[in-house]
């Protein structure tokens, strides 16, 4: 009997094992499928848009603080990867609650970060696009023998 119940856990937690990553990527898949978009500008009739349930706001500025419309927004989630044009600057997103990485670019300006869609409420996240190229400020200094 020992030997029966020894043999079943053996071969439930193979199942389990080659399981895993494949529900993984599934719980992924369903995450981007279920994520709701609204893209809007900065104008009187944006700033009137209902947002109830949506759970993140993007606003997209270069560094001056100008912001950017006509922005390509590819979220991911895993492996999984969702790709979305935003024509104004601010970009709503609702969704299964969790972490997703944001990459948002136009021309030749590009950002970077994660946010998180919560449970309850709305997070605003600000993304300054810029160049991939940042000019150094200072050339490192070099490292004097006994110093």
């Amino acid at each position: 009997m020992k030997k029966i119940i020894y043999a079943l856990a053996i071969v439930l937690t193979g199942l389990l094992a080659a399981g895993g990553p494949a529900l993984a990527g599934e719980k992924d898949t369903a995450a981007l499928a279920s994520l709701k978009f609204l893209d809007t500008g900065v104008g009187l009739e944006a700033r009137e848009a209902k947002t109830p349930g949506y759970q993140a706001k993007l606003v997209f500025a270069n560094l001056k603080g100008e912001y950017l419309a006509d922005v390509n927004v590819r979220i991911r989630k895993g492996r999984e990867e969702k790709v979305v044009h935003c024509e104004g600057p601010w970009l709503f997103i609702k969704g299964t609650p969790g972490r997703y990485e944001i990459i948002a670019s136009t021309g030749k300006l590009a950002a970077r970060r994660s946010i998180l869609l919560p449970r309850k409420g709305m997070k605003g996240y600000l993304m300054h696009l810029r160049t991939s190229e940042r000019p150094m400020k200072a050339p490192p200094k070099k490292m004097q023998p006994g110093v």
